[in-house]
């Protein structure tokens, strides 16, 4: 989906680390998993096609299930899906395939699976970005125009400044804030869900920062180190190398809960602001795919992401965390999740 705030290229993952230094070890990362691929022999050929099943009739298990990835190699949506790969066969006789479609910020891929017969065989990797792009006008199709099938990952995010700023938490940051309308800073991308994050907070609380684009999360993280903006929010695991100048300091987590890895921030719920803001990967299927398939594949991927080594390397490599909601919760969650950008969107006026 457009607007995505990569740094370099719409065909990148939204939610990579900031600097190169972090980039380089799930780059070794994706690169082991593309060998070791490769190492176990031919893979199934592409996926049998048999046509769109009606939902009385018997469904046959599919040959091999695609995700594909609508971002390329090295990312974080990529390097955790392909962590479910790895361990897809502890749970299913038949392989989870991954494919990278890059190309317009996610919406190529999006748009190839929103196309593909509803057999079971096709799924997309998504998170809050496909929403974002709708209501930015990125895109035509929104969650409501697939199936849901489950949820995998939660990635918490935080809110952060320098060290030489005043503020020591959010609220300070609010109360400065409300005294001096649009005087402080943010660094956001315009027109990507990381834009969403400020604009809910201004929303509920009636402040205004004064907003300023950059083209995704290294270039934020950057202009906040180098003085230009007094504020950003990323990724906690984009922090990895940026936290090491000593020059920040976290003011907020957004998730429903604290960070596993900041066990000592609060959240911006426990400092009174009802946001709750990260990014939680899950697994779309195209509209129509029978129920007993979506099920099926449902059950797997509960299976899968019980695994207690699968857990540790989700936080110890991506610092995200197994956040499993079944077809029906991640439904209820992107139900949510939509009406509250919904109103973000036209109440604050975005657009890509």
């Amino acid at each position: 989906m457009g607007g995505t705030g990569e740094p370099d290229s719409s065909d990148s993952d939204p939610f990579r680390p900031a600097l190169a230094a972090s980039l380089s070890r799930r780059r070794l990362l994706a690169a082991s998993l593309v060998l070791l691929a490769g190492c176990r022999g031919p893979q199934p050929s592409a996926p049998t096609r048999r046509g769109r099943p009606s939902e009385g009739t018997a469904v046959d298990a599919p040959v091999g299930t695609t995700v594909v990835v609508p971002w390329a190699v090295g990312g974080f949506s990529d390097g955790l899906t392909r962590l479910v790969a790895e361990y897809w066969p502890l749970a299913s006789p038949t392989p989870l395939l991954i494919r990278n479609v890059t190309g317009s910020g996610g919406s190529i891929g999006a748009r190839e699976v929103h196309a593909a017969r509803p057999d079971g065989t096709t799924l997309l990797a998504a998170h809050e970005a496909l929403l974002t792009a709708y209501y930015l006008g990125l895109a035509p199709f929104t969650w409501q125009d697939f199936e849901p099938v489950a949820c995998l990952f939660f990635l918490p995010e935080v809110i952060l400044t320098r060290k030489d700023r005043p503020w020591h938490d959010a609220t300070e940051l609010l109360a400065d804030a409300r005294q001096r309308p649009e005087q402080i800073t943010w660094a956001a991308t315009f027109g990507s869900r990381s834009h969403f994050l400020p604009a809910e907070i201004m929303y509920r609380t009636g402040v205004r920062f004064k907003m300023v684009g950059y083209e995704g999360t290294t270039s934020c993280l950057s202009a906040l180190l180098g003085g230009e903006v007094d504020v950003a929010n990323a990724p906690v695991a984009a922090l990895a190398e940026a936290g090491q100048s000593g020059k920040l300091r976290l003011l907020a987590a957004t998730g429903h809960e604290r960070a596993v890895a900041l066990p000592d921030l609060p959240t911006l719920r426990e400092q009174g602001l009802d946001v709750r803001f990260a990014i939680n990967l899950g697994l779309l299927a195209p509209k129509g795919t029978p129920p007993a398939m979506l099920a099926q594949i449902e059950q797997t991927v509960e299976r899968v992401l019980v695994e207690s080594e699968l857990q540790q390397r989700a936080q110890d490599e991506f610092q995200a965390q197994v956040r499993y909601l079944s077809h029906a919760e991640y439904a209820e969650r992107l139900a949510r999740l939509d009406t509250t950008m919904r109103v973000v969107a036209e109440t604050m006026g975005l657009r890509a």
